[in-house]
């Protein structure tokens, strides 16, 4: 999507002395022009990687939505205990090995609809419904502002090491009104994570902001 879809959310945080990075990733939102077929999961935590250590800030809490999740994840495991925590906010938590899709086939039957036989290497947007946005500003800036994203990036597995992740302050917060990530906060229980829960959609970041940075904070403070 963006670093743009989390303004409402680094807005909140900025105002409560925070200080964030919302890093696009590479041939997403206003970085499109560098989308390709072949940028994967790995392209992506290399962009954040280097947002984190060209920001000078010691010891970052990592936060990741949704597919954003595999990317932070990754992050925190090349950056081998120089981050403070891990937050993931309805997303993907895989074995070390496994790609998105191989982890949720289910979410690969859904997009599914959405890779055309006319850009096989792309994931087209999903219909702006799908998101459960309540119509007005925020729809008509998804319309506009949503891209195709490479197939790769789901595909590409994500590896790295369980025991280190296991040392991390690790927080799952899940949406309750979006039932794909159910089992996985489940998960995410059984493997040490904070569990927290929100009522709210999987696009909490954008139409519950406050609640996403209260959630943030509260994790941060673990």
């Amino acid at each position: 999507m963006g670093g743009w879809c989390w303004r409402a959310v680094a807005e909140i945080l900025g105002a409560r002395g925070v200080r964030c990075r919302a890093p696009t990733l590479t041939g997403l939102g206003e970085r499109e022009q560098l989308s390709r077929a072949d940028i994967n999961l790995d392209h992506h935590i290399l962009d954040v990687l280097n947002a984190c250590r060209f920001a000078d800030v010691a010891h970052p809490l990592l936060v990741g939505h949704s597919y954003g999740a595999l990317v932070a994840a990754g992050v925190a495991d090349q950056l081998q205990g120089e981050v403070s925590g891990l937050v993931v906010i309805d997303g993907f938590i895989v074995d070390s090995g496994q790609s998105a899709f191989e982890a949720y086939p289910q979410v690969r039957d859904l997009l599914a609809a959405c890779i055309t036989p006319a850009n096989p290497n792309f994931i087209q947007p999903l219909p702006i419904a799908a998101f459960d946005v309540p119509d007005g500003p925020l729809t008509n800036e998804l319309t506009r502002k949503l891209r195709p994203m490479p197939v790769a990036t789901h595909t590409t597995p994500l590896i790295f090491s369980p025991s280190l992740l296991r040392k991390l302050p690790r927080t799952y917060i899940r949406c309750a009104e979006f039932p794909v990530f159910a089992a996985t906060a489940a998960r995410a229980v059984t493997e040490g994570w904070t569990l927290a829960e929100i009522g709210a959609g999987h696009m909490a970041i954008m139409t519950h902001a406050a609640l996403i940075a209260d959630a943030i904070l509260a994790a941060a403070q673990k």
